[in-house]
């Protein structure tokens, strides 16, 4: 079976995150990955915790699928190896802040002029251009500055950044999306582009789709944090008695039907509750009736009931029992991999099924420079013994 990328080649110096992500993408809808570190390995493989034999996890979970070639691109050997590989490739990655020497040396005019073919998917913080476009940002630090965090923790309580790098990952599959639209255009007019992606842009986005932005500046009111309730409509998380539920009846009729479900159908003529935004502005009274409901039952009872109701509710899970989930199971979303002798880690499955060229998630993340030799013989054709003395340097 043809894999969708299948023929395009990429090469990867992203680390940590976003470009790591979206280069995964990319491997396992078929393209082929080449991580380009120097050679004694990247910071990013030794962050976090490792497995009982020494696998990097936190790295594991998006190096796989992927081939190592070492290369020290400060030298100027290594830079010619470089520009040798980016000639047969179709795209490079990196996330290397603008103005820094790796980004001079993968800067899209300077590659554009070796292949004028070349996609160059470029990863910072905050983007290319603009005043803030050389300033040094992660995941944490942006998140700040795009809102996000002033949204979400509880009401009382401090801002509070997400449980995930969310930045670093909506930057992650908007790159792998800017690759593909960049490589479509391509095959009409045959040349190849810049793919500017920032951590703040993604981040802000979302912010501003929801209407924030608006609210500010026509209604002249900021949302706040409000915990795990929901602005504009009656969403809140409940204490049962073996656990957590979230209770999400965001739409009319299924907050009709939640209210027969939890035997309160008198709760559908109080003038309180009669419309999506009343049952906002009288959360707090409407969250009391219905955790007392739930406080009485056990998490499955609830979501039993509401499952019946066909209203939109769920458990609230840690990881090991998430894993265990039925529905992450069927849609594969779980996948071990691993060498002979080294510990299965898991990755994330593909998160998009097509029903014709189904993604593949398969190989275990490479050593450092592993693939070497099939880079500097196969693809640049070298003989073994100028391989070898490469080696030896």
């Amino acid at each position: 079976m043809t894999s969708v990328l299948e023929g395009i080649r990429i090469l990867d110096l992203s680390r940590y995150i976003a470009g790591p992500v979206a280069c995964a993408l990319m491997a396992d809808a078929g393209a082929e990955v080449i991580r380009v570190e120097s050679p004694v390995g990247e910071e990013d493989r030794n962050i976090g915790t490792m497995s009982p034999s020494g696998q990097p996890l936190w790295f594991s979970a998006w190096a796989h699928h992927k081939k190592s070639v070492a290369i020290d691109i400060r030298s100027d050997a290594g830079l010619a190896e470089l520009d040798s590989l980016a000639r047969i490739s179709d795209a490079v990655v990196h996330s290397f802040a603008p103005g820094s020497p790796q980004a001079e040396v993968l800067a899209y005019e300077r590659l554009d002029r070796l292949n004028p073919s070349i996609v160059v998917a470029a990863i910072s913080a905050f983007g290319q251009t603009g005043p803030y476009a050389s300033k040094i940002g992660f995941d944490f630090t942006v998140q700040a500055i795009a809102g996000l965090m002033d949204l979400t923790g509880d009401s009382s309580g401090p801002p509070m950044r997400s449980g995930i790098a969310l930045a670093d990952f909506l930057s992650g599959h908007s790159t792998a999306y800017g690759m593909m639209l960049a490589l479509f255009e391509r095959a009409r007019s045959g040349r190849g582009q810049l793919v500017d992606v920032s951590l703040l842009d993604n981040s802000v986005f979302p912010v501003i789709a929801q209407g924030m932005v608006s609210e500010h500046r026509l209604l002249h009111q900021s949302r706040r944090r409000l915990g795990n309730k929901s602005w504009y409509s009656f969403v809140d998380a409940f204490e049962a008695k073996d656990g957590t539920v979230v209770l999400c009846p965001a739409i009319e009729p299924q907050w009709r039907r939640m209210a027969r479900a939890i035997g309160r159908p008198d709760l559908l003529e109080d003038p309180r509750f009669d419309s999506n935004l009343a049952r906002f502005e009288h959360r707090d009274a409407l969250s009391d009736i219905v955790g007392d409901w739930v406080r009485e039952r056990s998490t499955e009872e609830v979501v039993t009931a509401m499952d019946e109701a066909r209203v939109p509710c769920s458990p609230v899970l840690g990881i090991a029992e998430m894993t265990e989930h039925p529905q992450i199971r069927a849609r594969d979303m779980l996948v071990e991999l691993g060498k002979p002798g080294q510990d299965a880690v898991t990755v994330p499955g593909f998160p998009i099924k097509l029903s014709r060229t189904p993604a593949t998630v398969e190989g275990p993340a490479p050593d450092v420079g592993e693939h070497n030799e099939w880079a500097f013989s196969e693809l640049l054709g070298l003989d073994a013994q100028t391989i070898a003395r490469r080696e030896a340097l």
